[in-house]
């Protein structure tokens, strides 16, 4: 029996295949590696990270360098010590003045929630679905090119949409520049 050009082709296509399941697992346990070592991290530090401030640092951390010194000095700018795992005590309240009030109501009025909740799905716009994608993926461990690809791949379904927010207006450009 011969070879035809095709068995040699589908012997390729299967070894990509194989390569690129096997380059996806690798990301993902490197991604939990990194969780891992995060945690760890922040433990050596003395950080909390399940509830409130510490939490919060946890969630941000992105540094090359993880070791519990860099934990210890990022969670420092943000006002998180070690031990220091409650929530942010809650401030005094003073009596506003009436002009705030005002503010206040306007703006609680104009708010996403009060118009029917935070937009989802296709209310969102372009720019908003590429800023939940990108961080969905950087919680999830992923690379930040694999988050930027996310985030970049919901601006094209926009702008596919014709979502006047991200889709390059030539001009309308010129005349926001001459403003």
């Amino acid at each position: 029996m011969t070879d035809t050009p095709n068995d040699g082709a589908s012997d390729k296509d299967a070894n990509l295949e194989q390569m690129r399941k096997k380059a996806d697992r690798a990301d993902a346990l490197e991604a939990e590696l990194t969780q891992l070592r995060k945690r760890e991290a922040f433990r050596e530090a003395g950080i909390g990270f399940t509830e409130g401030p510490g939490k919060l640092v946890f969630d941000t951390f992105n540094a090359e360098e993880i070791n519990s010194g860099a934990v210890a000095e990022y969670a420092a700018a943000y006002g998180v010590t070690p031990g220091s795992t409650e929530s942010a005590p809650a401030a005094e309240t003073t009596e506003a003045a009436p002009q705030e009030l005002a503010e206040q109501e306007f703006f609680a009025s104009t708010s996403p929630a009060s118009m029917g909740g935070e937009p989802t799905g296709e209310s969102l716009d372009g720019v908003e679905a590429s800023r939940r994608a990108f961080d969905a993926e950087r919680k999830s461990g992923s690379r930040i090119e694999k988050a930027a690809q996310a985030g970049i791949g919901e601006i094209m379904k926009a702008a596919s949409k014709g979502d006047r927010k991200v889709v390059y207006n030539q001009d309308e450009w010129r005349e926001r520049n001459r403003a």
